[in-house]
């Protein structure tokens, strides 16, 4: 089978959730016997033959979009142009060292801001007539299709519907987004039965048209060792520490992580690993504020290389992610493939993907989350155990149970 994939979150600076997706999709396809292309949407620099063949990382190099006074005439007309009359250019990749089997690649300029401009002002999606593509796969909701091919999509959850104070975005254009994804797809992809019943009851829809494949992780955390060289962060000790680690953003809820850590009667302190998210300056002066003290109790570190988050993971007492609403959740899993006791939350996902792998709290209630951390340090034996039955509980979102789920799920889509 042939399979086109979206580049939109491989193309980000920063890696995301779906990006890791994206990258396990392709990878996981790809040892199940399809073939790969990728549709790109960067400017493609005008220096450039099309003919000419190169890496996938060049490719996926952000390029410049117009310049100049006339910059909002040429950004208007190429969107016109996108929508109405797409030019998709062939680009031959070479496929030495790469860590991702690309077969091939085909060019957009500006397809994906383009498609959401022209989808925001007229209504319509963007297609595409790529030839010899047997399913399109977009990672996300995108209103993009390809003619003559099964068109996929994948919604990672309904966050932007449910809960949409949780995201940034016009909000009527979101549901009409999801709306017309929904009847006009062929299948949809996700990664949670909680998503699928979200969808489901959002657009009532026939729920056999949504699949829940669930998702994995990279391979680095299934195959870590605990004897290869550990980084922390002086003043860190192994197994004597609490953990976040993920973007400062609403759904996150560090602001209760914060204050159940401060009133827990817990010695072992907390190390937030947090990137920069949206709209929780609030949120980043609690931080600064609890780690100022300088007695060690709070300890925010902001940047780590990916080799050392995952000792840092590893070696924590627990995981605590008591998210608001999550799609999946893959730092639990994270935690959990690596052999860390998790402290999550009742809510959307979570209970599904943690199961009997960590304690689960409402997490609102920022005394259960107290508690929780004290019986974590407390009671012995117990981080010992949630770490083996999360280990257990990880096994079901292997890369080997992934690829029979995908496997299962690309011949649903084509019989």
């Amino acid at each position: 089978m042939r399979i086109l994939v979206d580049s939109l979150n491989l193309a980000l600076s920063s890696g995301t959730g779906i990006a890791t997706y994206t990258e396990n999709f392709i990878t996981n396809s790809t040892e199940c016997g399809h073939e790969i292309d990728i549709i790109l949407g960067n400017n493609w620099p005008d220096s450039k033959s099309h003919h000419q063949p190169i890496t996938l990382a060049e490719a996926l190099a952000p390029t410049p979009g117009p310049k100049g006074i006339f910059r909002p005439i040429k950004r208007l007309y190429g969107e016109i142009k996108t929508c109405f009359a797409p030019r998709i250019n062939s680009i031959p990749l070479l496929q030495q060292n790469q860590d991702l089997a690309v077969r091939h690649a085909w060019q957009v300029r500006q397809l994906y801001r383009n498609a959401m401009t022209a989808f925001k002002h007229f209504g319509r999606f963007t297609e595409l007539d790529i030839p010899g593509i047997d399913v399109a796969h977009w990672t996300s909701p995108l209103p993009i299709r390809v003619r003559n091919a099964i068109n996929v999509y994948t919604i990672h959850d309904m966050i932007p519907v449910t809960n949409p104070e949780f995201v940034i975005g016009n909000t009527e254009l979101n549901r009409k987004l999801f709306r017309d994804i929904i009847e006009i797809s062929d299948f949809i992809f996700t990664v949670s039965k909680n998503s699928k019943k979200d969808i489901v009851d959002f657009s009532s829809c026939n729920e056999n048209k949504v699949i829940n494949t669930y998702q994995t992780i990279e391979k680095s955390f299934w195959n870590y060792h605990a004897e290869e060289s550990i980084f922390l962060p002086s003043g860190l000790q192994n197994k004597k520490y609490f953990l976040f680690f993920g973007a400062v953003e609403p759904k996150k809820n560090i602001r209760r992580i914060i204050e159940a850590h401060r009133k827990a009667n817990v010695t072992l302190p907390l190390v937030l690993v947090a990137s920069t998210g949206w709209g929780c300056e609030d949120v980043w002066e609690d931080i600064h504020e609890y780690c100022k003290g300088g007695d060690g109790r709070c300890i925010l570190l902001q940047y780590l290389p990916r080799r050392d988050l995952i000792n840092i993971i590893a070696n924590a007492r627990s995981v605590v992610f008591p998210s608001l609403y999550e799609g999946f959740g893959l730092p639990v899993l994270e935690a959990m493939a690596l052999g860390t006791a998790v402290i999550g939350s009742t809510t959307s996902s979570l209970p599904e993907v943690v199961g009997p792998g960590g304690l689960l709290v409402d997490p609102l209630d920022t005394a259960a989350l107290t508690q929780a951390m004290e019986q974590i340090e407390h009671t012995p034996g117990l981080a010992d155990s949630l770490a083996q039955k999360g280990k257990q509980q990880a096994n079901n979102f292997s890369p080997d149970n992934y690829r029979k789920r995908l496997s299962e799920a690309l011949t649903r889509c084509v019989k």
